[in-house]
């Protein structure tokens, strides 16, 4: 999981075809009011906020939302099929990434790995970047749309209260 407005911000920039642009290494400044029409659309959110309807419970047969997660801990490790042992699930809050070393994934999976970052802004081309950041600078969401971002089930369920807030406060 992860903040859906910071999310739809990556999501524009990754997509510029989204807002009518079709590179992200010629975002510019001409796109960013198709760029904020599209962030202040609470439709634009429906797709991560009903993602794990959506697409997840009728590919694994498991309702997330059943099941209790360990907000503060960021992570859930959920087996599939307990009996095989051989299929897991993991839900994470993308925020929990920093804090999970190898000997952390040995003690729940059983085996230790390392996550890499991919994919990042700092990679991505420098009109891109620029983009992102005026974006985020020009973003001004309505108290109507932040409750209906944090507002959500997905959040409810996945972020405590006070990590809800912060994502909040973040973009007031």
């Amino acid at each position: 999981m992860r903040d859906p407005m910071a999310r739809e911000i990556s999501n524009i920039v990754q997509n510029p075809w989204l807002i009518g642009c079709d590179s992200d290494a010629n975002l510019a400044e001409a796109h960013l009011p198709a760029a904020l029409a599209r962030l202040h659309d609470p439709a634009s959110y429906d797709y991560v906020l009903n993602w794990f309807d959506r697409e997840f419970l009728p590919a694994a047969g498991v309702n997330v939302f059943r099941l209790p997660f360990d907000q503060s801990a960021g992570v859930w490790v959920h087996a599939l099929r307990p009996r095989s042992g051989q299929e897991q699930v993991i839900l994470m809050q993308i925020e929990a990434l920093d804090r999970l070393d190898a000997t952390w994934w040995e003690q729940r999976i059983g085996f230790g790995f390392t996550l890499e970052r991919s994919n990042e802004l700092s990679d991505r081309p420098a009109a891109a970047q620029a983009f992102s950041k005026a974006m985020k600078a020009a973003f001004k969401p309505s108290r109507e749309l932040l409750d209906h971002v944090y507002g959500s089930r997905l959040m409810r369920h996945f972020y405590g209260p006070e990590q809800c807030a912060a994502f909040r406060a973040r973009w007031e």
